[in-house]
């Protein structure tokens, strides 16, 4: 789910995952432990660039386009996430299995959360298109050392790229 501060919860568990790990298991104590939790990825509130604007206002408009300032969506967030869930419904299984043996269910919410960020870091840098307008890159050079400035988008001051975090939430 897409939160304003534009972060998106990675709900991959649901009874049918903690089926398919077999044996004679008492599954009642992971259960529970499961119950209400889940990891959230994105843009989290309080970061901010320097002029105060926040990330996650920036992230949003990148996400999902603004037109009347000329903007084309550029989506990185929920189609890196959607495209990699076999990835972190793995990952959260094996983590399931550990939880299982006597290890922590919030362990594994922390792996998927650290994957998903690299893989939402991942697609900020690896964005090539649309290509920036010609406008865009000149203010950029003007706000560069010796004039030069990438013009890749998403990525000038690498600010959104750091700024995308994990949260993992009870409740």
């Amino acid at each position: 789910m897409a939160r304003l501060f534009a972060a998106q919860s990675v709900d991959i568990v649901g009874a049918s995952m903690v089926k398919r790990i077999k044996g004679e298991v008492d599954f009642s104590a992971v259960q529970k432990q499961l119950a209400g939790i889940r990891t959230e990825v994105g843009y989290l509130p309080g970061k901010e660039y320097p002029d105060g604007t926040p990330v996650a206002y920036i992230a949003a408009i990148h996400e999902y386009g603004s037109p009347s300032n000329g903007i084309p969506p550029r989506p990185t967030l929920h189609p890196s996430l959607d495209q990699t869930r076999g990835k972190l419904s793995n990952i959260l299984i094996g983590g399931i299995r550990s939880a299982i043996g006597g290890g922590s269910v919030d362990a594994a919410f922390e792996a998927v959360g650290l994957a998903a960020q690299g893989i939402v870091r991942g697609a900020i840098a690896d964005l090539k298109s649309p290509a920036l307008s010609d406008a865009t890159v000149k203010r950029r050079a003007s706000r560069h050392h010796a004039g030069k400035a990438s013009n890749k988008p998403l990525v000038d001051s690498g600010t959104m790229l750091d700024s995308v975090e994990y949260s993992v939430v009870r409740g």
